[in-house]
């Protein structure tokens, strides 16, 4: 799935990006997914956004969500913000 025209985000990305505490440029030298193209992202650059949450039983514990994205796809998303 390509980030096009035809790119919808659900309500659970919808809380992720806001939550979302920023984004860095960062190498890949484990392989991990894209999350929005769903391509393998290995020994390359790509961005890693992080998300902190708090909830559950334990208030005090923030709980933290990385989603890495490939250069191209990052750029697409933030241009169409």
């Amino acid at each position: 799935m390509m980030m096009g025209a035809n790119y919808k985000s659900g309500p659970l990305d919808e809380m992720f990006y806001a939550k979302s505490i920023g984004a860095q440029l960062k190498f890949t030298w484990l392989p991990v997914t894209c999350a929005i193209s769903k391509k393998r992202l290995w020994l390359t650059y790509a961005y890693r956004m992080t998300a902190i949450y708090r909830g559950g039983t334990d208030l005090t514990q923030p709980f933290m969500e990385h989603r890495w994205f490939s250069k191209e796809e990052y750029i697409i998303w933030r241009l169409k913000q």
